[in-house]
């Protein structure tokens, strides 16, 4: 093919034959005539932006897997049982029927527990009318079917046929 004068060089036909490698070709020549120091200062706000973005998608992605496996509730009447094992290693088992969804309304209503309701939901303090003693590291634990439950009691949900311990444990 012949070349004709002053068609952008024929896009040096041979080496940048594509639009794509002509940009491509311009862009590096740009970054080329920069002041020194400015080209850094591009591709340090590039990585910037794409890091940025990266955050989002994760932060997104978190997002989405925590809704997909949160805890859910059930709706409706429940049975339920709750058993207190005390500092000296009685037990007494409470059983409830119950409208509500999370563990911690139950426990309130039924007047099983108090507690306080700090930063991370309800601290139990008492239960079946045994005070644990902060001097001793006294504390009650919550489990389900064994199981230590990593939520407090008003985030617990409940499901038909849930059984429950609260356990005075000593020593954090």
């Amino acid at each position: 093919m012949p070349l004709r004068p002053g068609f952008i060089d024929n896009f040096r036909i041979g080496t940048y034959n594509s639009l794509y490698n002509r940009a491509a070709y311009i862009q590096n020549q740009t970054l080329r005539r920069l002041p020194c120091g400015r080209m850094e200062i591009i591709m340090k706000k590039r990585h910037l932006i794409i890091g940025l973005a990266v955050l989002i998608v994760l932060c997104a992605a978190a997002f989405l897997l925590y809704r997909q496996f949160a805890p859910q509730t059930s709706g409706g009447e429940k049975k339920i049982s709750v058993t207190v094992i005390h500092g000296d290693k009685t037990e007494k088992t409470f059983n409830y029927q119950t409208d509500a969804e999370y563990l911690g309304e139950v426990l309130t209503e039924e007047n099983l527990v108090t507690g306080d309701n700090g930063d991370y939901g309800l601290f139990i303090t008492e239960a079946d009318g045994e005070t644990a003693d902060e001097s001793r590291q006294q504390w009650w634990c919550i489990t389900k079917g064994g199981e230590t439950v990593n939520t407090s009691a008003d985030q617990t949900p409940i499901h038909d046929n849930d059984q429950f311990e609260i356990t005075l444990k000593e020593g954090y």
